[in-house]
C-alpha cells in the first residue's frame, strides 16, 4: 500500500517481512520513544479514596514524581477489583502527549498501585504553538481524502524537552487511521498507527438486537490441524480451499446465539455482528432454519467461524466475572483486500477484519481470538497502548489468551501460536514457547513488537500449568484495566499479582508469583506480598523458596530491637527472637507444611505481619 509523504519510508529487514504482522501494521515514525512508565505503592493510605475528585490531588501529594504535575480525568472503569482512573498530564492547559497516569484502587477504595510516564514541567519549551485553522487547512493539501476526527495543541517529548506541537487525529479509506504530530512548519514530529492503539474515551455503538435464538453452527474449534492432531502437510493444507474432503470432516458440531428476525435467522447478537465493508465482498447469508452448516470453502464459513469464537470469547468472559466489551462489534470474515493478514481497529467504530489470503484468518479460532483481545484492551484501558514494549506486551498477551483456550480444548501442539493459519508456506506463524530460551531483563523492545512476544506467552502459560485456564484468564484480564501508555511486562505481571484475590487464597499468589519468575518477567524470590517497596519497614524475602525448605528472610529498613514471631496453622510459637540487627533469616527446613504467621514488632512500636506457606 503506498502511503503520502506523512509516512516515512524504510526498508525492511528479511526477518520483519518473514513477521505476520497482525492488526493492519502500517509503517510508523516513531523518532523519540515516550518516556518509560513508573510504578508506585501508596503506603500507609489512612482512608479510602469514595469521592474520584481527589483523587489525582491525592497522589500528587504521594508521590514526588507527581508532585508539580496537573492531571485531568481521561477514563475510568470498573472491574471485578476495583477502580481504575486514567489521568493526563497537563502544562499551561495543553495535554502532554501520551504523558498519563493510572491510578488502580481496591473495591474499598484503597490504592493498590499507581503507574505514570509524566514530565517535569520545568522541562517544557517556551515558543508558540501552530494555530488550528492553519494546520487544518495544510492537511487538507497534502490529505484531500482524510477525515480529521480531532486535533489540537499537545507538548511533545523530543528526547530532551517538551516542544509545542499539533496533534490531528485522522483516517482515511485507503490508508487506515493515524495521530500525526507536526510542529508548526508543519514539519511530522511523530506518526502513530491507530489501527490498535486510541486516546480518546472509549464510545461504542450498542447492539440492535432482535432475538437472541440458540442455533447449531459447523466449524472448527480451534482449527482443523488441532482436531486431528498433526502437523500442516499433505494431505492438510489449505490448496486453495478446494481440500474439502480431507478438511470438512474435521469440523465439529457447537451451539451459539443468532438473532431471529423476519422469519431469518442472522449472523449477529449482543456482542458480534457479521458485515460486508471491505473486499472482497461476499454477501452475509441469512437461514431460514436455526443452522449455519457450510464447507470450509464457502464465505460463509469463516462468518460462522467469526460469530461462535467471538461469542465463546464473551460467554467464557462474563463466567469469569467480567462484563468488558459488552457492545456490538462489526466484523467482516473476508475483507482486508484479500491479503493474508487480520486487524481490530475502533475507527470510525470498533471492527474487526480477516483476510481469505493465504490460509483465511477466519478459520483459525488463535487469529479470532488474538484479534478480539485488542478489543477487550481498547474496552477496559483505551488510549494506552503506546510504547515499543508496551504494543508487544499486547500482542503477546493476545496470543497468549488464544494459547489458552486452544490448549483448553486439546494439549496437542498448543505452543504454536496460529497453527493453522500460520507454520505453512505462506508465513512461519509464531510460538508460545520460549524456545530461545531468553531472560527477560537481557531484552531489548525494537520496533519491531513481535519479536519478543514469546517469552510473555511462554511466561503466562508457567502460570496456566499450575493453576489452570480460569485462575490465569482471571488475573490476566483483570490486568489489563491497569494498564498504561508505555509500561513494561514486568510492570504487567505485578498488576496480574495484584489480581491473585481472584484466584483465591495464598497458595494461588505463590503459584503465581512464581510461575511469573520463570523467566525472569519478575525477579526470583519476589515476595508474595508483590513488591516489597524501600519504603516498607520490613521487606519479606524468598518465600516462594521457603515453601520448597529454603530460607526466609526479613529485612528491616533500619537496626533496631525488634520482636519476631512464627507462628504455626495451630497456634503453636515456632520460634520467638529478639533481634538487634537489620536482617533475619528463618529456614524451612524440616518444618511441616502448612501455613506459618510472622509477627513483627519493631522499636518503633509499629507491627506488621506476614503469612507464608511451607
Amino acid at each position: 500500500m503506498k502511503l503520502s509523504y506523512i509516512i516515512f519510508a524504510c526498508a525492511l529487514s528479511a526477518n520483519l517481512l518473514a513477521q505476520k504482522q497482525f492488526d493492519f501494521e502500517i509503517q510508523e515514525s516513531h523518532p523519540i520513544e515516550i518516556r518509560e512508565a513508573r510504578f508506585h505503592r501508596v503506603h500507609d493510605q489512612a482512608n479510602p479514596l469514595v469521592e474520584k475528585s481527589v483523587i489525582a490531588s491525592y497522589v500528587t501529594q504521594q508521590i514526588a514524581e507527581l508532585s508539580e504535575v496537573e492531571l485531568r480525568l481521561k477514563h475510568e472503569s470498573t472491574s471485578p477489583m476495583g477502580k481504575h482512573y486514567l489521568f493526563g498530564q497537563y502544562i499551561q492547559n495543553v495535554e502532554v502527549y501520551y504523558a498519563q497516569v493510572r491510578v488502580n484502587l481496591d473495591n474499598k477504595g484503597f490504592i493498590t498501585s499507581v503507574l505514570e510516564n509524566t514530565y517535569r514541567p520545568e522541562i517544557a519549551q517556551s515558543g508558540t504553538f501552530p494555530v488550528a485553522r492553519e494546520m487544518a487547512a495544510r492537511f487538507a493539501i497534502v490529505q484531500p481524502d482524510g477525515h480529521i476526527e480531532s486535533q489540537g495543541a499537545v507538548w511533545l517529548y523530543n528526547g530532551v524537552a517538551l516542544e509545542p506541537a499539533y496533534q490531528i487525529t485522522w483516517h482515511a479509506q485507503e490508508l487506515g487511521a493515524f495521530e500525526t504530530v507536526y510542529n508548526s512548519n508543519f514539519e511530522v514530529l511523530f506518526n502513530h498507527n491507530l489501527h490498535r492503539n486510541h486516546h480518546a474515551n472509549c464510545q461504542h455503538h450498542h447492539a440492535v438486537v432482535d432475538i437472541d435464538t440458540t442455533v447449531s453452527v459447523m466449524v472448527f474449534d480451534p482449527d482443523p490441524l488441532t482436531e486431528a492432531e498433526v502437523l500442516y502437510g499433505p494431505p492438510y493444507v489449505h490448496m486453495n480451499n478446494q481440500n474439502t474432503a480431507v478438511l470438512d470432516p474435521l469440523r465439529v458440531q457447537r451451539t451459539t446465539t443468532a438473532d431471529f428476525a423476519n422469519g431469518q435467522f442472522h449472523k449477529r447478537n449482543a456482542y458480534i455482528r457479521l458485515d460486508d465493508f471491505e473486499a472482497p465482498f461476499h454477501p452475509v447469508l441469512t437461514s431460514a432454519t436455526p443452522s449455519f452448516n457450510f464447507s470450509r470453502n464457502h464465505p460463509s464459513f469463516e462468518q460462522t467461524m467469526c460469530l461462535y469464537h467471538v461469542t465463546s470469547f464473551q460467554e467464557h468472559l462474563q463466567a469469569l466475572g467480567f462484563s468488558i466489551a459488552q457492545y456490538q462489534i462489526l466484523v467482516d470474515a473476508n475483507g482486508v483486500n484479500g491479503q493474508d493478514n487480520a486487524y481490530f481497529t475502533w475507527v470510525p467504530s470498533p471492527r474487526m477484519a480477516f483476510g481469505p489470503g493465504g490460509v483465511p484468518d477466519a478459520e483459525d479460532a488463535d487469529v479470532i481470538y488474538h484479534e478480539y483481545t485488542h478489543a477487550l484492551f481498547y474496552d477496559a484501558a483505551p488510549g494506552t497502548s503506546m510504547g515499543n514494549e508496551r504494543r508487544c506486551l499486547e500482542e503477546a498477551h493476545a496470543d497468549y489468551f488464544a494459547t489458552s483456550y486452544s490448549k483448553s480444548i486439546k494439549n496437542f501442539n498448543a505452543t504454536r501460536m496460529f497453527s493453522w493459519d500460520g507454520h505453512n508456506e505462506f508465513w512461519p506463524g509464531r510460538q508460545a514457547a520460549n524456545v530461545n530460551n531468553k531472560s527477560y531483563p537481557s531484552l531489548n523492545f525494537g520496533p519491531n513488537i513481535y519479536t519478543h512476544t514469546d517469552i510473555w506467552v511462554a511466561t503466562v502459560m508457567q502460570v496456566w500449568d499450575r493453576l489452570g485456564r480460569t485462575c490465569t484468564d482471571k488475573i490476566a484480564t483483570q490486568a489489563m484495566y491497569g494498564t498504561v501508555a508505555n509500561m513494561t511486562m514486568r510492570q504487567f505481571a505485578l498488576l496480574m499479582l495484584d489480581a491473585h484475590g481472584l484466584c483465591g487464597g495464598f497458595p494461588e499468589k505463590a503459584a503465581i508469583a512464581e510461575g511469573l519468575s520463570t523467566y525472569l518477567v519478575i525477579p526470583t524470590g519476589l515476595s508474595t506480598e508483590i513488591e516489597n517497596s524501600p519504603e516498607k519497614s520490613v521487606q519479606l524475602v524468598n518465600s516462594i523458596g521457603f515453601a520448597r525448605g529454603e530460607s526466609l528472610r526479613l529485612i528491616f529498613n533500619a537496626t533496631g530491637k525488634h520482636h519476631v514471631t512464627v507462628i504455626n496453622s495451630v497456634g503453636q510459637r515456632v520460634v520467638e527472637e529478639k533481634l538487634n540487627s537489620n536482617e533475619w533469616s528463618f529456614s524451612g527446613a524440616g518444618l511441616a507444611s502448612g501455613l506459618y504467621v510472622i509477627d513483627i514488632t519493631l522499636e518503633n512500636g509499629q507491627t506488621e505481619r506476614f503469612k507464608v506457606l511451607r
